[in-house]
């Protein structure tokens, strides 16, 4: 890594758990949210949806705005927003208000998400994997340790809105200490010449572009219905307690990471494309058979095995895509991060309405199929690529 500073990017990998803390809670007072509101099960999807559609708005702004300002500049706007919004929930006394701050905090968290990922990329040229997948890391240790948390506050504190006051304040803490110490490394000419937030919307045009973005749409529909139906399926289907029902996501989320640190290591010898395809199936098989053996201990081996095995996807899929178009990440980071809420917007959703309509467990088959369809268009993306060039697996 050239111009190092230290003390910057850890500052950033500290935001990125904060943010991931703090949007990994939704799923964890869904039962909560649906007695609070008067709401039914089918209904439910209605807040991811209301979040991921925030997303998908702070992706497209995103491509418009970028260009004005350095990415540091934007990092600190968007966590600011994130955290006054998460303070703002813990006054939230209506449906309404507390839709409206999700879709808030939804359009924040994913530029701030966006920038962060293109800031990491464009200061790590060597062993790109490996820094995004330590990124990724972070993010799946903050989403293990919200539900969590949140489940364990519950359980003292009288209301649901109060946890999401102590995570904002928390987070304005942090927000001082980046803005005070956070100073961004001196840019050489190759950093500054990436970091110009250029948009070429020609890379639409590459099979293998549009090969991956599908499979990132398809696994963030996977991860999407894990975070938000898998604490109400446990608790339904297996009468479990809300704190033993968070563990089911969060078993997924310390697998995830422990899943992630370890294919920032695979990436240094093995093509991160290889990694992905071989981590989906052996994640599709086990989860499989956690949802349709009517055994509680078995969801969770599922939960784990997903995680840790198909976990590191969106790093991998981010970092093959910065490779494939180096000399436009910011478009890489717009187009991608649009796959992205798109697939924690739809997913969500369609397990609700499925949930409602057939049941739990064949929401939670359905969820299983969204990394069905990830493995697929992987296997596209590798048959385009070995049609074009064939590769060698180990570098």
């Amino acid at each position: 890594m050239k111009n190092k500073n230290t003390t910057y990017f850890i500052l950033i990998y500290a935001l990125f758990f904060t943010y991931a803390v703090g949007t990994s809670i939704l799923g964890t007072f869904m039962v909560d949210f649906l007695n609070d509101f008067g709401m039914d099960v089918s209904e439910g999807g209605i807040f991811t949806v209301l979040y991921n559609t925030g997303c998908l708005a702070g992706v497209i702004v995103s491509a418009f705005v970028l260009k004005y300002f350095q990415n540091r500049t934007w990092i600190l706007i968007t966590y600011a927003v994130f955290a006054l919004g998460m303070l703002a929930v813990s006054r939230a006394d209506t449906l309404t208000v507390f839709l409206i701050l999700l879709l808030l905090i939804g359009i924040a968290t994913k530029f701030l998400d966006l920038t962060v990922n293109t800031e990491i990329s464009a200061y790590h040229d060597e062993e790109k994997g490996f820094y995004i997948n330590l990124l990724h890391g972070c993010f799946g240790a903050g989403s293990f340790a919200g539900p969590l948390l949140a489940a364990k506050l519950l359980t003292v504190l009288p209301q649901w809105q109060m946890i999401y006051g102590y995570i904002g304040a928390g987070s304005v803490v942090l927000l001082v200490v980046f803005l005070l110490k956070g100073k961004a490394p001196v840019r050489t000419a190759a950093i500054g010449t990436q970091n110009q937030n250029r948009m070429d919307f020609g890379i639409l045009k590459k099979p293998v572009i549009i090969y991956l973005l599908f499979a990132m749409f398809f696994y963030c529909g996977h991860q999407g219905g894990i975070s938000t139906w898998v604490p109400l399926y446990l608790q339904y289907q297996y009468d479990a307690g809300t704190f033993s029902a968070s563990m089911g996501s969060s078993l997924f989320w310390v697998c995830l990471v422990i899943g992630r640190l370890v294919c920032a290591r695979l990436t240094i010898r093995f093509k991160e494309e290889y990694i992905l395809a071989v981590g989906l199936a052996l994640a599709i098989v086990l989860h499989l058979a956690g949802v349709l053996i009517p055994v509680m201990a078995f969801a969770m081996i599922g939960y784990a095995a997903a995680g840790l095995f198909a976990g590191a996807a969106i790093p991998l899929i981010l970092t093959i895509g910065y490779k494939e178009c180096a000399d436009c990440q910011s478009t890489v980071s717009v187009v991608f991060f649009v796959s992205i809420s798109m697939g924690h917007t739809v997913f969500p959703w369609i397990m609700g309405m499925i949930c409602g309509t057939f049941g739990l467990t064949w929401g939670m088959v359905s969820n299983v199929l969204c990394l069905v369809g990830t493995l697929v268009f992987t296997i596209l993306f590798l048959k385009t690529k070995h049609t074009a060039a064939p590769a060698k697996v180990i570098r």
